[in-house]
C-alpha cells in the first residue's frame, strides 16, 4: 500500500526468515527468535553426561537462536530450497550442538 515497512518480529520458521531476506534491501528491519526443538539434543547431551558420572550445574541455560535481518545467511540460519515449515534454529555452538538442514533432513526420510 505504498507504505515504508514497520521493524517486525517472529517466530523462526523458515518462512518468516525468508520474507526478512526477500524484503531486507526495501527496508525491512526484523528480529526472529525461536525455541528450538534442537533443545533436544541439549537435553540428551547432559542427561548422558549425567549417566556417565559428570557433574552439572544446577540450572543449565542454553542461548535461544536469534537471526536478525543483518544476520540472515541463506544455508546456515535460514533455507531459501526448504519449506517455510521448517524451523531454522538448529545450531547451539556454546552447547556443542552443531546440526545441519541436510543431516536433519536425511534423518526425517525428506
Amino acid at each position: 500500500a505504498d507504505r515504508p515497512f514497520v521493524p517486525m518480529a517472529g517466530e523462526a520458521e523458515n518462512g518468516f526468515r525468508k520474507q526478512l531476506a526477500e524484503y531486507q534491501d526495501e527496508g525491512l528491519v526484523g528480529i526472529s527468535v525461536g525455541q528450538s526443538p534442537g533443545l533436544i539434543a541439549v537435553s540428551i547431551q547432559a542427561a548422558l553426561e549425567l549417566l556417565q558420572g559428570k557433574e552439572l550445574p544446577r540450572v543449565i541455560a542454553a542461548p535461544l537462536p536469534i537471526a536478525t535481518t543483518e544476520t540472515l545467511e541463506a544455508g546456515v540460519n535460514y533455507f531459501p530450497d526448504l519449506p517455510d515449515s521448517f524451523f531454522t534454529p538448529i545450531q547451539f555452538p556454546d552447547c556443542g550442538v552443531n546440526l545441519t538442514a541436510d543431516e536433519i533432513l536425511a534423518q526425517s526420510g525428506e
